[in-house]
Parts: C-alpha cells; sequence; structure tokens
C-alpha cells in the first residue's frame, strides 16, 4: 500500500499519499512538526525527511545523516533539527548536517532520546549515558558508580534546573 501520513481535524481524519516509490515499504517511527510547520517523518531503513507542499524531502545517509533508522526528532530553540538513530545523532541546520557518535565523544552511539534546558543546552540520553551539549561543546553528565543502570526514553524539564527521565 502507498505510504504517507494522516491528520485529524477533531472530525475528519485525511490521509495524504507521499509519493515516493521507496516510501511505500518503510515503517514511520517518529514524527514531529517543525516551527516552520514542516511534517517530519522518521523512516526506518532510509533515514529521515520533511514534507513541504505534499512532497517528501528525504534526508538519508547518503546525504550524510549517520543512520538509515530513525527513533527520534527534535527541534531546537535555534531551529536545529536533531535526529536520533541507533549509530548516533546527526544535527541538521536547515542547510547542513552534522553528525555526533562516539568518534566524536558519545559514550553510546544508541540515542534514545533529546530535550533542550532552558538556557539552549541539547541533553542527550545514549545508551546508559547522559550527555549535554552546551555552546558547542559535548559534556558527559552521568559517568559513575551512582548512575541508573539504564538511562532511556523521554526527558523532561519540571522547572528550569531539574531533568526527568526514564531509568531502571
Amino acid at each position: 500500500a502507498p505510504g504517507g501520513y494522516s491528520t485529524f481535524d477533531g472530525a475528519t481524519f485525511r490521509h495524504f499519499i507521499i509519493d515516493d516509490p521507496h516510501f511505500e515499504a518503510i515503517y514511520n517511527s517518529t514524527i514531529m512538526v517543525d516551527s516552520q510547520g514542516r511534517l517530519w517523518l522518521g523512516l526506518n531503513g532510509i533515514g529521515t525527511g520533511y514534507v513541504e507542499n505534499n512532497k517528501f524531502v528525504s534526508i538519508s545517509p547518503t546525504d550524510g545523516l549517520v543512520g538509515e533508522i530513525v527513533d527520534y526528532i527534535y527541534e531546537d530553540s535555534r531551529e536545529n533539527i536533531w535526529i536520533a538513530t541507533p549509530k548516533g545523532i546527526s544535527k541538521y541546520d536547515g542547510k547542513y548536517l552534522t553528525n555526533y557518535t562516539t568518534r566524536e565523544g558519545l559514550l553510546s552511539n544508541e540515542v534514545n532520546a533529546i530535550i533542550e534546558d532552558a538556557v539552549g543546552g541539547i541533553w542527550v540520553s545514549a545508551g546508559n549515558y547522559m550527555h549535554r551539549f552546551g555552546n558547542e561543546e559535548l559534556d558527559v553528565i552521568v559517568d559513575s558508580e551512582e548512575k541508573p543502570s539504564r538511562i532511556g526514553g523521554k526527558m523532561a524539564f519540571s522547572d528550569s534546573k531539574t531533568l526527568w527521565t526514564a531509568s531502571s
């Protein structure tokens, strides 16, 4: 069946078909609407992309995306799109992709979640570790014997300083 996306306006569902032969067999793993109103889809198998004028604009490993399976997409306050994959994270500034993996300082490539704090720091849960991007530098926040055995899932701030995350 043709792939696509659906909207619900409170009364009616509408289904939109993406006219791309690669899209038909791809499972959509995540979805996000950015500040420009573009619908972003994480696709397990070809990467990610966004819908603009009912056309799908693909961003794949061929374009420099770090992985072909996309688990989570997040837009920060500077309109950068952060794309989480099991192979690391890609930051898309609207023109260029910047990849972060264990080579750039992540302690795990398996990125679970992304969130921004009140001062513009980007928090990344990757594997069993928590990282924070601030001033273009990557800091490892949780790397001690007291850390939970597993950090993952979604994250939330209850105020400007308190970060909540699922753990075990």
